[in-house]
């Protein structure tokens, strides 16, 4: 989607909003870590992020892949910068078509890094005293594109409007203060280009900014300018940042910082609570926008769009209590979040089931099914068909061998392995293979028999409780608009020895024993080696295991348990054994030898207790009864 109409929305209805900036990092682990962090951060709920750019090596392609997955993955509208300074108009056509091919829609059109190396003997001037008409005498000769101006020109001519063009703007100059007037007079110039609205540079003086603004509007520009912020995080950085912009700093800051630039914690906590400030001077002055300058970071943009009651504070659920809020104003309160992003991937717009297997895995999901021959509504090609998708397993591998060891240490036995995963359930561990993050809230009313189930054998990695009509208002199992319904049946996934799984289908054929032909509690179990099922389903078919009702719309967003899915992921699935016994080959063989003979004996199997109104306690009572 656009980012200019969200953004005629939200100012025609009068609310805030905001957005977050990143930018690439230069590690494959930092990578991952990023989109971990965007997810998360995509809970904020902004209207859209933007990724920064740099021509050459990889950072232009990593640029456009996390605007890509932020999009299909995420949910989240990405706006892509796209600079001037180091390419050729041929190079900037490829990317551009590129982006559109990928439906992504938003481009951040800058010049980038001071031009330096412009052929003088081009232009008999220095270059000091260019005018945009000698850019454009230059670009014709080098088949360069010297200024942002151009940039937004040519998507214009070449595009039409496919694109939301934002350019940046300069409230204390791009430079120097000096030159405040030129540059206005040069936004100008890119907003008659075409471009739809401005991010403005970051700065500390909400009344210079306030000044800048109304020139702008003098000059005749007219398009959205949205603030830049970026919360202080650190003394040493804030020094080099604000020397490095030539940004004016007001006394109050550097009074403040003065007693505590030593204390890290003290800094960011001022800067988060002067960031409160600055907004709520700028919405004294009807500004509903804010952009957020992240640093990659989490904590300060979280804590300042809670103190601003721009978004909920939830408190930490305790499990022998029901959930409480510790806010009773929340913003935008309508809708709670789906239970997962509608992507903006347009090909996948479609798309409203998921298997549940990937509930925590949805990168890998959505890297597999771009290519199967058919993935919306949960009517997947057969797994024989060319088109079903391949993954680099290791690519969605997030540990070193030393957080690996930092994490889950050496097992050596059986026991050990299951102690991790008890541990997981108990919150004493955040991460498995499985689940990069903490147990999901949903999981807590049931983690004592999780925690239970692993302790005799099961090495649980994905579960959810039964719910029966709860309403999508409810803190825990609630979401979708308001007024509606959410069902859901007692899931559990699991791992589990070849003695044990004949014992429990013995359990549970007795208990099916009347009602052989639709059994109650459907299982699905499939060994490494084999894509043969072992199950009680009377025919291989699709069952929802949640749903959710809405006044006006159908059923939307089911999860389920696909038996087809089931054989893809169970290779993934496996495949996290093999990744972890990695960690200790040739150093650690008694790890090595355990974890290869689960991956290698051990089956992968879920269950659902198909009778949604009873206690989710009745499924994994029977499982503990063996």
């Amino acid at each position: 989607m656009k980012i200019i109409d969200k953004i005629n929305k939200a100012e025609q209805e009068g609310r805030p909003y905001w957005s977050f900036e990143y930018f690439p990092p230069k590690t494959p682990q930092g990578v991952l870590n990023l989109y971990e962090r965007i997810e998360r951060m995509g809970k904020l709920n902004p209207i859209f992020i933007d990724i920064t750019w740099r021509w050459g090596g990889k950072s232009k392609n990593l640029t456009q892949e996390l605007c890509i997955n932020s999009q299909t993955v995420y949910g989240l509208d990405a706006n892509m910068h796209m600079t001037c300074t180091g390419t050729n108009i041929n190079q900037v056509n490829e990317a551009l078509k590129t982006s559109k091919r990928n439906n992504l829609q938003n481009i951040l059109a800058l010049r980038g890094d001071l031009i330096s190396n412009i052929d003088t003997k081009l232009i008999s001037k220095d270059i000091s005293e260019l005018t945009t008409s000698d850019y454009n005498e230059i670009m014709m000769k080098t088949n360069e594109f010297q200024i942002s101006s151009q940039l937004v020109k040519y998507i214009r001519d070449e595009f039409g409007d496919y694109f939301c063009i934002s350019v940046a703007g300069y409230p204390e100059g791009c430079t120097c203060p000096n030159d405040t007037d030129k540059d206005i007079l040069v936004l100008k110039e890119k907003a008659d280009a075409g471009a739809d609205f401005v991010i403005s540079q970051l700065f500390y003086d909400v009344g210079k900014y306030m000044q800048w603004i109304d020139k702008c509007k003098k000059s005749g520009i007219n398009i959205p300018i949205i603030p830049g912020i970026m919360p202080i995080q650190n003394y040493n950085g804030f020094t080099k940042m604000s020397d490095l912009c030539n940004i004016s700093i007001p006394d109050e800051i550097w009074t403040s910082l003065a007693s505590c630039k030593e204390d890290d914690l003290a800094v960011k906590d001022f800067g988060i609570k002067y960031a409160i400030k600055m907004i709520k001077q700028l919405s004294s002055y009807g500004i509903k926008g804010f952009h957020f300058y992240t640093l990659n970071l989490e904590r300060s943009t979280k804590l300042v769009l809670e103190g601003l009651q721009f978004v909920s504070v939830v408190a930490q659920p305790d499990i022998s209590k029901e959930l409480n809020l510790t806010k009773i104003q929340m913003f935008n309160r309508q809708e709670k979040q789906l239970p997962w992003p509608s992507t903006q991937n347009g090909k996948r717009s479609g798309e409203n089931v998921r298997p549940i297997f990937w509930h925590n895995n949805a990168s890998t999901y959505i890297e597999r099914t771009n290519s199967w021959d058919e993935f919306p509504n949960g009517r997947w090609g057969n797994s024989n068909s060319p088109a079903f998708g391949e993954i680099i397993y290791g690519k969605y591998w997030r540990y070193s061998n030393t957080k690996s060891i930092e994490l889950w240490g050496l097992p050596t036995t059986i026991s050990d392995i299951q102690e991790l995963f008890v541990k997981y359930c108990e919150g004493e561990l955040t991460d498995l293979p499985w689940s990069d993050s903490p147990l999901q809230l949903e999981s807590n009313e049931i983690k004592d028999q999780l925690t239970k189930l692993n302790r005799l054998g099961y090495l649980t990695i994905n579960s959810q409780p039964s719910c029966n009509g709860v309403s999508s208002t409810n803190l825990v199992h609630g979401w979708g608009p308001k007024n509606g319904f959410v069902y859901k049946k007692a899931y559990i996934e699991f791992f589990i020895h070849p003695e044990k799984l004949q014992k429990l289908i013995k359990k549970l054929d007795e208990y099916n024993i009347e009602n052989q032909e639709s059994p109650t509690i459907t299982y699905l179990a499939v060994s490494k080696h084999s894509d043969n099922l072992l199950t009680n389903f009377g025919k291989l078919q699709p069952n929802a295991v949640t749903w959710g009702v809405f006044p006006g719309c159908e059923i939307i967003q089911p999860t389920i348990v696909d038996p087809n899915a089931f054989i893809a992921w169970k290779e993934e699935a496996f495949e996290y054994w093999n990744l972890w016994s990695k960690v200790y080959s040739g150093t650690y063989p008694a790890s090595h030898n355990l974890i290869q003979n689960i991956m290698n004996d051990w089956y992968l199997m879920n269950m659902v207790d198909n009778d949604y109104t009873r206690s989710s306690n009745f499924m994994y009572d029977l499982m503990s009864s063996l």
